[in-house]
């Protein structure tokens, strides 16, 4: 049986075989996402380094976060063959390098582009979140401001395509908390179910 809030079961030899297969699939999950990081942070060196893009402060972090991200995952995908526990930290991690492209390096304030990159990104978030979660509350812990501040950076461009800002009512406030609580709640339930 699996006990409530931390989803581990009772009995010791069963947590040990499922501790193993969880070891045996993330030893293959984490060198293939580990080579796409580094795919990604090498095309990005390239195309930064080419110009293509205007080199700025932003590519700089961007690039210091991709490196960091993939140094992260590679070291990851050894320390995961001695401690099963790594593994509790690669939905997190992909979680918050989606939301750094989405609210950082991808942000585009055209109408016309936000809501198909907010669908990317939250699909993209959901479906690392059902694949590769292993701690339900620690990943809607980390899920949950980043998604809260993509809310109110897409709420702040939408509102400047108004001709006239009208004032933040309590209406438009508690509407704007219940667009951010439900899909955390979502997410913390697919989080605790996919566990």
């Amino acid at each position: 049986m699996l006990s409530r809030l931390l989803l581990k079961f009772e009995d010791e030899i069963v947590q040990a075989q499922y501790l193993e297969e969880r070891k045996a699939y993330y030893s293959k999950a984490f060198p293939i996402i580990t080579s796409l990081v580094l795919i990604l942070s090498i095309f990005v060196e390239v195309v930064y380094r080419i110009e293509l893009f205007k080199s700025d402060l932003y590519s700089l972090y961007t690039s210091i976060a991709n490196w960091i991200c993939f140094g992260l995952l590679f070291s990851m995908s050894f320390l995961i063959r001695k401690f099963s526990l790594t593994r509790i930290f690669l939905c997190p991690i992909i979680t918050i390098f989606v939301y750094y492209y989405l609210i950082v390096v991808d942000y585009d304030d055209t109408s016309k582009t936000l809501q198909l990159r907010e669908m990317i990104g939250m699909t993209t978030v959901f479906l690392f979140n059902v694949f590769f979660n292993e701690m339900w509350f620690l990943n809607t812990i980390i899920f949950a401001p980043l998604f809260t501040l993509h809310a109110w950076k897409l709420n702040q461009s939408l509102s400047s395509f108004l001709v006239t800002q009208p004032e933040p009512d309590a209406e438009h406030i508690t509407t704007f908390v219940i667009k951010i609580v439900y899909p955390i709640a979502v997410y913390c339930a697919i989080a605790y179910r996919s566990e």
